[in-house]
């Protein structure tokens, strides 16, 4: 079976980045790897035995909401030629999973590290308007509408793998239909 995996980002020596490592090690599947970003000074070098798609959308690496903004758009409008797959999987810690909007033709199925924490974590939520001295409104606002389209994004996938019981209840909570 030939699989496109999927992840935005591929710039650290992660806990992600371990998991696709493993992933593809493991396999027998034949994998292609795309990203929008790839650093690999940075990351495992393990990675260089692999074919790595670079999209054309790069991404910067920043966390705030200028960046992560820019991301989601370019995440969501990336088209991927995946005519010569058989299944899109994409491991989604966040904002990932907008990929599938433009690349369902096959079957799409998500490994999820965990939902983009500042719209389906309370707690993150919590601390970080603590530590950010905001009002929470714009924040709220935001997060509302990232899952709002996030929805559409969860229901593509044919099926979803978590790597903990919490990621699971995370987006059951916010996705009980799934």
């Amino acid at each position: 079976m030939k699989i496109l995996l999927y992840y935005p980002w591929i710039y650290l020596k992660g806990g992600v980045e371990r998991v696709i490592l493993e992933t593809l090690k493991r396999s027998k599947h034949d994998f292609r790897i795309a990203t929008n970003y790839f650093d690999a000074k940075n990351t495992f070098h393990e990675f260089s035995n692999y074919d790595i798609i670079q999209l054309n959308n790069r991404l910067s690496v920043k966390r705030n909401y200028n960046a992560v903004g820019k991301a989601a758009i370019a995440i969501l409008f990336e088209k991927i030629n995946i005519n010569k797959y058989d299944a899109l999987l994409v491991h989604c810690d966040g904002i990932g999973n907008l990929i599938t909007f433009r690349n369902h033709e096959i079957p799409c199925y998500c490994f999820c590290h965990t939902p983009l924490r500042p719209a389906y974590d309370e707690f993150y939520r919590a601390n970080y308007l603590e530590q950010n001295k905001r009002s929470p409104i714009p924040f709220d606002i935001l997060a509302k509408s990232f899952r709002t389209v996030d929805c559409y994004a969860w229901r593509i996938y044919k099926k979803i793998f978590c790597n903990s019981a919490e990621t699971g209840n995370r987006i059951l909570k916010y996705f009980p239909l799934l």
